[in-house]
């Protein structure tokens, strides 16, 4: 599923933020929020801009880039060939020396940029901030094409810690017959 942008953000407004900031910035919101979503939105962006870009997803344990997963490797046609932008999903994951310096090299080195998710703001300029709120929850349910019912979506939000978690527990219940799929007409 695409990621629901707030009505002033898009992925164009996004890269343009980051090229002010320098070719640095970060994305900071609690787990299960859509940070790895809106990574995906901005490096399709990216593609179509013909950027080159490294995009390391990184796992829990996952404690050094030489132990992550390359998830997207892109060498595009851009406009400064020399420029490389290093996007790191779950920079917390990383050791603190490492995290350091790949902040340093970021904001130091002219042609070299880095993109981070994190839970935890760092010295990088924020981009964008993930939330874990009832009315996203809707706008995913209702671009499922799914009705549910208000008293449900209320106690599924009270009951889970994340976006992720809620949607889970909504496919349970789906699942068991308790949530029909919308009518189409």
């Amino acid at each position: 599923m695409d990621y629901i942008f707030p009505p002033d953000q898009s992925s164009a407004s996004l890269i343009a933020e980051l090229e002010k900031n320098g070719g640095c910035g970060q994305i900071v919101g609690p787990h299960g929020t859509g940070k790895t979503t809106l990574l995906y939105e901005i490096t399709r962006e990216l593609e179509k801009r013909g950027q080159g870009f490294r995009f390391v997803r990184l796992s829990a344990g996952q404690k050094s880039l030489a132990e992550a997963e390359t998830v997207q490797f892109f060498h595009g046609e851009s406009r400064n060939e020399a420029f490389q932008l290093l996007i790191v999903d779950g920079f917390e994951q990383l050791g603190f020396w490492e995290r350091r310096e790949l902040i340093r090299e970021g904001k130091r080195e002219k042609n070299r940029g880095l993109l981070i998710t994190s839970h935890e703001k760092t010295s990088l300029p924020v981009l964008a901030s993930t939330e874990n709120k009832l009315d996203l929850l809707r706008q995913i349910v209702e671009k499922l094409g799914v009705e549910i019912e208000d008293q449900l979506l209320n106690e599924v939000y009270s009951q889970n810690s994340n976006i992720r978690e809620m949607l889970f527990a909504l496919y349970d219940r789906y699942e068991r017959g308790e949530i029909k799929r919308a009518s189409s007409t």
